[in-house]
């Protein structure tokens, strides 16, 4: 064969493998081309409004979930386009209240939570749990947990829960004496994690006063971007070795730590069994489980990695919310400082009972602060998926397999919800807000549930709410505190499903009253 038939052939089969290139991407760009215009105009969707980009492609909400700035995007969307918005092509975010009931309510239309966590369940990425159970075995298993959260085992909990605010209390004494600055954020989720981890098996981390499980709460703290890359694997499979590249090494390594000490830490509970002495979740769940309802060992596991995960994440960030929201409007600060400290003579005398009914200010500072900063903001946390037949939100139809969520940010800081929605107000919350000519009086408060509505509400709630108001409590009583400069614009942090955790850095002292008693 000569030189020259061979450069030819050559040539032949670059020019045919160049053809091939552009047939591929020109039949790309017609299927995508063509997918965004029927998206656009002839989807059963078509009628919502909201961005025609984001009717064609799941990109736009993909990009802005990458940045951690979707929730915020979405605000600025229902207040936009209204109350009822398409932010993908196949699916609905919501901010009426009545949608709660449609979307979450009981017996409604049993939406599922988004397929993908199922997904993973039985693809292996995930381990089964109370939050990728599927609508029957949630139930079961929320059964089995309904005694560890009754309203005994609340009164069993509190002395747990004062040790661990005492501690908090000791080492913010010692800041207070050197005079430095603290990160309050990184002190209330060595707490809560403290708490909860002893709560869940009996057997606390001790990050207060241990360095030693300290990396694993950073992971913790970054979950909600490790969760979100969970995700994207499994929309896309073919970039799973480039996302498993952009974890960090020691993230991946800590992760799996993790999980084989809370395994070999919930099975030595397990062999336990259910001693009379406990007062932590697993005393109540293996002395009340149900014959042939009974929890694996692997929801166990991962139920207990999810009580330390959502009972921590909650009450840190609320506590440094609602930290930063008094540290901003000083006249609160003072408000609710005189209130605590007028109620209780002694910090001893501050208990769940009491900071609960004697502190009607601080506890509407708290829901306020919830409003605008709840825990769970991302729509990823409410989003249901339709099932396979028509239903109806709000009066409309809804075809099958539609994404619909009540967007929590956007629904609690919607001006059609609230008054000047975007602003601190805890007098929303106090009944005077109810009276004839109050700027609060039409305040939509069905529209604020930051523990969500419905069978998946949050089990934990009144804990969550014990744990909050002991810990804020204890904290006003005794110190005094200003922000500093570079805390001055901590609520602009991102979301990745959970709340960036940026420093609250503060400078604290003792109350003058007691510094010179």
């Amino acid at each position: 064969m000569s030189r020259h038939y061979l450069h030819e052939l050559q040539g032949f089969a670059g020019d045919a493998l160049l053809l091939s290139f552009a047939a591929t991407c020109l039949g790309l760009a017609l299927l995508i081309t063509t997918r965004s215009v029927y998206n656009i105009f002839f989807h059963p969707l078509k009628s919502y409004p909201g961005p025609k980009l984001w009717a064609a492609s799941h990109l736009p909400r993909q990009y802005y979930d990458l940045r951690g700035t979707l929730d915020f995007k979405i605000r600025d969307l229902h207040e936009r386009y209204g109350d009822a918005i398409r932010i993908e092509p196949d699916s609905l975010s919501y901010t009426n209240s009545h949608a709660w009931k449609d979307i979450n309510g009981y017996g409604v239309h049993n939406l599922e939570k988004d397929p993908v966590l199922h997904n993973q369940v039985k693809k292996g990425i995930a381990q089964p749990g109370i939050i990728q159970a599927d609508a029957p075995n949630h139930a079961r298993i929320r059964r089995q947990l309904a005694h560890a959260f009754s309203e005994k085992a609340l009164r069993d909990q509190e002395p747990i829960i004062v040790r661990y605010v005492d501690t908090l209390i000791s080492q913010l004494e010692d800041v207070a004496a050197s005079g430095e600055k603290t990160d309050i954020l990184l002190k209330y989720t060595y707490t809560t994690v403290d708490i909860t981890s002893e709560l869940s098996f009996g057997t606390s981390l001790d990050v207060l006063r241990n360095d030693k499980f300290r990396p694993w709460v950073t992971i913790q703290s970054n979950m909600g971007s490790i969760l979100m890359s969970m995700k994207f694997v499994e929309l896309y499979p073919l970039l799973t070795p480039l996302i498993r590249w952009l974890i960090p090494k020691q993230v991946i390594q800590g992760m799996k730590e993790n999980r084989v000490y809370v395994n070999r830490v919930v099975q030595d509970r397990i062999k336990e069994g259910a001693m009379e002495e406990r007062r932590d979740f697993f005393s109540y769940i293996l002395r009340n489980k149900e014959k042939d309802n009974e929890m694996t060992n692997s929801e166990m596991c991962e139920t207990a990695r999810t009580l330390i995960l959502a009972g921590a994440d909650t009450t840190k960030t609320l506590l440094s919310a609602v930290t930063f929201y008094l540290l901003t409007n000083p006249f609160w600060m003072r408000k609710v400082v005189q209130e605590v400290r007028s109620a209780f003579q002694h910090e001893g005398d501050i208990n769940f009972v009491d900071a609960s009914a004697k502190l009607p200010l601080m506890l509407a500072c708290l829901d306020e602060a919830l409003r605008l900063h709840p825990p769970g903001a991302s729509f990823l946390f409410a989003r249901r998926t339709s099932p396979h037949t028509t239903i109806s939100i709000l009066g409309h139809d809804i075809p099958p397999s539609t994404s619909v969520t009540m967007h929590p940010l956007s629904t609690f800081t919607c001006s059609a919800n609230f008054h000047d929605p975007l602003r601190f107000h805890p007098e929303r919350f106090l009944p005077s807000a109810s009276e004839p000519g109050s700027p609060f009086a039409n305040d939509d408060k069905f529209a604020f549930q930051p523990f969500f509505y419905g069978p998946r509400n949050c089990i934990g709630r009144n804990l969550a709410y014990n744990k909050m108001r002991l810990i804020l409590a204890r904290v006003l009583w005794k110190f005094d505190f200003s922000l500093c400069e570079e805390s001055r614009n901590w609520d602009t942090h991102r979301i990745w499903m959970f709340w960036e955790d940026t420093p609250l850095w503060i400078t604290l002292k003792i109350r003058q009253d007691l510094s010179t008693a």
